[in-house]
């Protein structure tokens, strides 16, 4: 999937250069963000490389001068990084030429990703709920706030809902993580024996194994339904 790798590729040669000190930052201050790049290894963010997998055409959803920026953007990168010396690092002026077009496709690629993940997580929300509610289990929404780097600071709601006298958790953990597209916790409070709920690369959402259990389950209304009450005798 060209689309997945290209956006991929930009939040990894990002991600390889932010410091690990303060794991919570957001890094999405432009001004934080150049002084970043000119401070770091050239070699590991001025290659072409760091837009892999892009295709033009991936990106129809774009509104037409988003997606001009974009191509015209990855073109001047790809320019600079095929004059930078191998052996050595950048030039201040190479530098100078690349900074400016991969800030541009790196806001890009982190508003087009927040927006989908937004979307993808608020619509688990609401299936959740509906589930719960033709259970005649009461449920109620509470703001939570997230803030992961690349990503920045965005909020979604967590579900709180009850069954058979237990209270029940649906709380978003994040878009990244090292083996899906999206995480979910979903846990019995308070004892908090919990199961991920994950989003798979084409997008699709699975519980994963409870406790002394080897197989996924696919999300939907039986299996929630199923695995919560599960969850609630646990609590």
């Amino acid at each position: 999937m060209p689309k997945d790798d290209f956006l991929l590729s930009v939040r990894t040669a990002l991600g390889t250069v932010l410091p690990r000190v303060d794991a919570e930052h957001p890094y999405t201050s432009r001004d934080e963000l150049e002084g970043i790049l000119r401070r770091a290894n050239s070699d590991i963010w001025l290659s072409r490389g760091a837009v892999a997998g892009f295709e033009r055409d991936d990106f129809q959803e774009l509104d037409p001068e988003t997606r001009e920026v974009l191509d015209r953007d990855v073109a001047r990168f790809l320019d600079v990084a095929s004059r930078v010396n191998p052996r050595g690092p950048a030039t201040p002026a190479q530098l100078d030429a690349a900074i400016p077009p991969f800030l541009e496709i790196a806001s890009i690629v982190r508003e087009y990703t927040l927006k989908e993940w937004l979307v993808a997580a608020r619509g688990l929300i609401d299936q959740a709920a509906g589930w719960a509610e033709a259970e005649g289990w009461p449920t109620r929404r509470y703001p939570w706030t997230l803030t992961e780097r690349f990503m920045g600071t965005y909020e979604l709601d967590r579900l709180i809902y009850s069954v058979m006298g237990s209270q029940m958790a649906l709380i978003p953990v994040g878009r990244y993580t090292v083996r899906s597209r999206g995480v979910f916790d979903l846990a019995v409070m308070p004892a908090y024996e919990s199961v991920m709920v994950s989003r798979t690369p084409s997008g699709k959402w699975t519980i994963d194994p409870l406790p002394g259990e080897n197989k996924a389950r696919r999300w939907n209304a039986s299996h929630f339904v199923e695995v919560s009450e599960k969850l609630a005798r646990m609590g």
